[in-house]
């Protein structure tokens, strides 16, 4: 009887052994199906800011959903806004600095966090000094 259940055991634990864990449902095929990930999606500030504005506010602003926030220039001023996928082949945060039509530098920033494409906290924090002061006099 022992060697019985000690056979038994063997040739379960056999079996179970040869079925990977790691290996997820089977399509009919037989193969492993495949498991669409998508990252989620976060949200963006979506405006443009004119140039002309000392205080980095927005006009119209308002927000989008996407993978990806981006900040850059646009037409005379600064767009905000959402993608789903970045303009390069490599899919990490950055900013990078490109040649406009009027041959100037400038910054586009890609991010991935939530509202990752607002105003600098120091541009925002002098705007708010400068409001303050103007107040009092």
């Amino acid at each position: 009887m022992l060697h019985g259940s000690l056979v038994l055991s063997l040739l379960l634990l056999t079996v179970a052994s040869s079925v990977s864990p790691h290996e997820g449902p089977q399509a009919s095929n037989g193969h492993p199906q495949q498991q669409n990930h998508k990252p989620s999606l976060i949200k963006c500030f979506e405006c443009y800011e004119p140039n002309s504005t000392v205080t980095g506010v927005c006009s119209k602003s308002g927000f989008c959903e996407g993978h990806w926030c981006v900040k850059g220039p646009d037409s005379g001023g600064i767009f905000r806004g959402c993608m789903e996928r970045l303009p390069f082949h490599e899919q990490v945060p950055k900013c990078v600095i490109v040649k406009g039509q009027d041959g100037e530098d400038s910054e586009n920033c890609y991010c991935s966090t939530e509202f990752c494409n607002s105003v600098s906290r120091i541009l925002l924090s002098t705007a708010m000094l400068i409001s303050i002061f103007l107040v009092l006099l």
